[in-house]
């Protein structure tokens, strides 16, 4: 069965990133040691990840990020998936969940499961928070 977990293995993070040539990497690679980290998981195979940073001046709001293998992506935001993922945050304390800059493609794929949009660039959403698809 596909679920989502929580993995706080940022080693493993790393790697998966640069298998997928994630764009980001450098910004990232010495920043997961300080993020929570989420795996999406079916039959032990990891299909992708989410990870959050808390923001500083913000507390309880953190910035999220996400890459699915290539060959996944379009089949792990599930309704289990997404809403496990959204009960975990709230439990971990995080009252908001948004954006860095995104392209407009990903910000419609945010605003499907849930989340606003903020300023044409960024998207947000409050929590706790239910996804009915």
């Amino acid at each position: 069965m596909l679920d989502i977990e929580l993995s706080q293995d940022p080693n493993a993070l790393l790697d998966f990133l640069t298998e997928e040539n994630f764009k980001y990497l450098p910004e990232h690679k010495d920043n997961l040691i300080y993020a929570y980290i989420f795996r999406f998981v079916k039959h032990n195979t990891t299909l992708g990840y989410v990870w959050l940073y808390e923001l500083e001046k913000y507390q309880d709001n953190f910035v999220t990020h996400m890459c699915v293998a290539q060959q996944y992506q379009g089949r792990v935001l599930t309704r289990h998936t997404v809403n496990k993922f959204y009960q975990m945050s709230y439990q971990l304390g995080a009252v908001a969940l948004l954006t860095d800059e995104i392209d407009a493609d990903h910000i419609k794929l945010y605003e499907r499961i849930g989340w606003s949009n903020q300023n044409d660039q960024t998207v947000a959403i409050q929590l706790p928070y239910q996804w009915r698809k």
